[in-house]
């Protein structure tokens, strides 16, 4: 059995703490926020269809809980990455952090 909460604390923990990387927009990323699928400049077309087809289905069941965040990267020049509420105000994974760590597995699967 899938231990979400678990999966979804590490997740929003280890968004927040990315080497080299920084975040400073209005999402509280690192904290109930986790940024888990993104594509990039150089993605082959199957990653940008499959990144496309998640952000889709994401944002349509999952409208407040799922942004699309637009970054600059000094090797690729641009990542786009899904970013998804995985915990609530208790602490609690949310529903959409859950579909989110099921198609995590599935996602590399697909390529």
């Amino acid at each position: 059995m899938t231990d979400y909460q678990r999966l979804a604390e590490e997740a929003v923990r280890e968004s927040g703490s990315r080497p080299g990387f920084g975040y400073s927009g209005a999402l509280p990323v690192g904290k109930t926020w986790a940024l888990v699928f993104g594509r990039h400049r150089d993605s082959t077309p199957p990653e940008n269809r499959r990144y496309e087809r998640i952000k889709r289905g994401m944002m349509r069941r999952f409208p407040d809980d799922v942004r699309e965040e637009r970054f600059r990267h000094w090797a690729v020049g641009w990542t786009e990455e899904l970013a998804v509420r995985m915990l609530d105000d208790q602490g609690k994974v949310t529903k959409a952090g859950r579909a989110a760590l099921d198609r995590i597995p599935q996602e590399a699967e697909d390529v």
